[in-house]
């Protein structure tokens, strides 16, 4: 029987927010002082961080916050050196920067999720967060949650770098069988990342779903497309 369902949550729960990004990059540029182009800037970020999260997942291996960002600003700007608190200072200005208007913050991934969400807490589930945070910390992705106002829903928020774990490790899904006090099959866990939440999931003992909205795994056995389907997958590992 599951009692719990555990959600990634970017591109489960949250959407990228692509309006922000150039926002974002002009304020890291401002903020360093930088003389470098801002959409050069942009796409050698993002694709340093693309890559540091594929050795991240690769490796099990953490990459604390500030140390990605130093690697991420080095593949843009090489020949600047970027002090700890200076790194913490931006992370900051950007996190209040997008906090700052809705029109900045992240999406999320379906219109009705809230209404959805309720009704699983309100069959009898206990609802939990499983997440890598990258380059945005779990404090900050509660924030995001919360201003949609579906934070205080989740019983159980499991973050990468508050428990020093990343999926697809199993600890990262043992701590949140720690917090639960439940066995790992009477969890349901779902992501979008067939090897950090789909072959995590199962190789930590709990129950796991692939989320594919888009359709790019048709005949994946564990795949479902909207969140509206999961009471009925409750259902059906209950049997």
């Amino acid at each position: 029987m599951i009692k719990v369902i555990s959600f990634d949550i970017w591109a489960t729960l949250l959407a990228g927010n692509k309006s922000f990004r150039p926002l974002r990059s002009q304020r890291i540029v401002d903020f360093l002082g930088l003389t470098c182009d801002v959409d050069v800037l942009a796409c050698e970020v993002s694709q340093a961080n693309r890559d540091i999260e594929y050795q991240v997942e690769q490796t099990h291996h953490p990459l604390g916050l500030i140390p990605r960002m130093r690697l991420a600003l080095s593949r843009a700007v090489p020949d600047r050196q970027f002090d700890d608190q200076v790194l913490r200072e931006l992370y900051l200005e950007i996190t209040c920067l997008q906090l700052s208007s809705t029109a900045n913050m992240p999406f999320l991934t379906e219109d009705d999720l809230p209404q959805t969400l309720q009704q699983l807490v309100g069959s009898g589930l206990k609802l939990a967060l499983i997440s890598n945070t990258g380059l945005t910390e779990g404090q900050e992705l509660g924030g995001f949650l919360a201003a949609h106002g579906v934070y205080n829903l989740f019983t159980y928020p499991v973050y990468s770098d508050e428990v020093d774990a990343v999926k697809p490790d199993t600890a990262i899904f043992d701590r949140l069988i720690e917090m639960a006090d439940v066995k790992p099959h009477e969890i349901l866990h779902v992501g979008d990342n067939m090897l950090t939440d789909l072959e995590g999931g199962l190789t930590a003992g709990l129950h796991a779903a692939l989320y594919d909205p888009k359709g790019k795994h048709p005949d994946n056995p564990h795949r479902y497309s909207s969140h509206r389907e999961l009471a009925q997958l409750v259902n059906l590992v209950a049997t």
